[in-house]
């Protein structure tokens, strides 16, 4: 069963506690019953306590912001708190591809995920972010150093088959080599050195390290 949000106007999946697409609250909040704290209706269980909301009382009605007309042209997927790593993995998806925090937050907030819950698991993706970054730079190291060993087998292949070999391609093939491989090397030690020095802050995405997630 669907119902219309009644701030964007888009249908939406009943029982929810926001609308998915703009914010609107659709059921009003409780207030767990252990820590008093006010919490997001149909969690299982209080983010801030851990306890289960089978007892909780609904809330004090507070007054909300009518939703921001340019947000509700801009779907926002819906965030369920009761799978906490499923929570985190999103969170640090969103970071892995370079997300501006303050972006990621305000779409948190909005989604109704409290914001200590949000900073906590902000910080602990942008931590995760550069200790990505920093692997993938040794990786680039490594293969920086790959690309000079080839190297220098490739012009002591070059130097002693120079007079022997008569074939064109091969010849060929080895020249371009020594072209490419020291190519390789600076560009790969490049990179590696300033991920390795700066935990990936100076580049926008990860395509290249989202293997380690």
């Amino acid at each position: 069963m669907t119902v219309a949000c009644p701030g964007c106007k888009r249908n939406v999946p009943g029982g929810i506690p926001l609308c998915q697409y703009c914010g609107t609250r659709l059921q009003p909040p409780i207030s767990c019953a252990a820590c008093g704290h006010t919490i997001t209706a149909g969690l299982s269980k209080c983010p801030y306590c851990n306890a289960s909301t089978e007892q909780a009382a609904p809330a004090t009605a507070v007054a909300v912001a009518p939703p921001d007309p340019v947000a509700a042209l801009q779907p926002l997927k819906p965030i369920d708190l009761t799978d906490m790593h499923k929570f985190r993995v999103e969170v640090a998806a969103r970071v892995m591809w370079g997300e501006e925090r303050q972006a990621i937050r305000a779409d948190l907030l909005k989604s109704g995920v409290p914001a200590r819950v949000a900073d906590l698991a902000l910080t602990q993706a942008f931590k995760d972010r550069e200790a990505h970054f920093r692997k993938a730079g040794a990786r680039d190291i490594g293969t920086a150093i790959a690309c000079c060993a080839g190297l220098v087998v490739v012009v002591l292949l070059f130097v002693l088959m120079r007079k022997g070999v008569r074939s064109i391609h091969i010849m060929g093939t080895l020249f371009l080599l020594m072209g490419a491989l020291p190519i390789g090397a600076i560009f790969y030690f490049t990179r590696g050195s300033r991920r390795i020095a700066t935990g990936g802050k100076d580049e926008r995405e990860a395509s290249d390290v989202d293997e380690d997630l």
